[in-house]
């Protein structure tokens, strides 16, 4: 395998490590939303329970995060489809192109 072709292998292994950290936050967020709701349960009224204005916030938050997460990840999905190009420009079989390294 020539050094570009390696090179980028490298890079496509990074992307690739990165796409699974990003399913994983986003997959985490969607525990994340349904605990914020079970805290915004208020069974009977009391001072204990969060407040409507806190929990609209909490609210706000998890779904902002993940909104951020979910654009990381197009970002990164379209970074790792150029990279699969590069690969297949050198004539390589993407699917195999994996070196199992993130370095």
């Amino acid at each position: 395998m020539s050094d570009t072709a390696e090179y980028y292998t490298k890079l496509r292994d990074r992307a690739a490590k990165l796409a699974q950290s990003l399913d994983d936050a986003v997959v985490a967020l969607a525990v994340t939303h349904i605990d914020v709701e079970e805290i915004g349960k208020g069974d009977i009224g009391d001072e204990a329970e969060m407040s409507e204005t806190s929990l609209e916030d909490l609210r706000r938050c998890v779904a902002n995060a993940a909104f951020h997460v979910r654009m990381a990840e197009q970002i990164n999905n379209s970074y790792l489809r150029d990279l699969s190009g590069y690969l297949e420009n050198l004539g390589l079989d993407v699917t195999r192109a994996s070196s199992g390294r993130a370095g």
